[in-house]
């Protein structure tokens, strides 16, 4: 059972500084912060973004913090939420830059992780633990994004080496490791990939 105070706010939940939740149906998006990163994000971007994603589509939205200091065990994570949102029938994780490489290590442990979208996240970091993880996992969809002045944009070629015919990515050009001044472009990019599963992908095949 998770352990902390429950306090109402401008997410429709929020549980101590850990989580942020949008209330839903069945059908849960799980946002991974980057190293650091708060429920909040810069000026408000993930509470925004979670905002749009919940009106957009009707699924329970959660955004995890990130501290800088904090191990992250996904599966223990959505465990402790779920015990807040119910259980849901299918999970589209979504990472950014030490979340996503959370994502692509750790979400084949998680079966209801049906789709994931990794954004930024490190290659130079433990590469054959992310390949590794991200060939294990066995839900309908992965896409991997990087902008073209990130660290690891000149590292993307490794991505090819991978056996799995469900991982795809691409490069966003001109963007940095933060998205840096293109908080709109970040956001759409998430909205978009989340409304087309939506629309007859992986998460909206879920339908009751």
């Amino acid at each position: 059972m998770l352990r902390g105070e429950i306090i109402m706010c401008k997410y429709d939940i929020q549980i101590g500084h850990r989580y942020g939740v949008m209330k839903g149906d069945r059908r849960l998006v799980f946002i991974k912060t980057g190293r650091g990163g708060t429920i909040y994000g810069h000026q408000n971007k993930y509470l925004k973004l979670a905002a749009e994603l919940s009106a957009r589509t009707g699924y329970s939205v959660v955004v995890s913090a990130n501290p800088p200091d904090s191990a992250c065990e996904l599966s223990k994570e959505i465990g402790e939420i779920t015990s807040v949102t119910g259980e849901p029938d299918a999970i589209l994780f979504v990472g950014v830059s030490n979340g996503a490489l959370i994502g692509a290590q750790q979400g084949w442990m998680v079966e209801k992780i049906r789709a994931m979208l990794l954004i930024n996240g490190p290659l130079m970091i433990n590469w054959l633990k992310t390949k590794k993880g991200l060939e294990k996992f066995q839900g309908d969809k992965v896409e991997l994004i990087y902008g073209s002045r990130d660290p690891s944009f000149p590292y993307v070629g490794m991505l090819d080496r991978m056996d799995s015919e469900m991982c795809s990515y691409r490069v966003m050009e001109g963007v940095d490791h933060n998205y840096t001044n293109e908080t709109n472009m970040f956001c759409r990019v998430v909205t978009q990939f989340v409304t087309g599963l939506s629309q007859g992908g992986a998460i909206g095949n879920y339908d009751e």
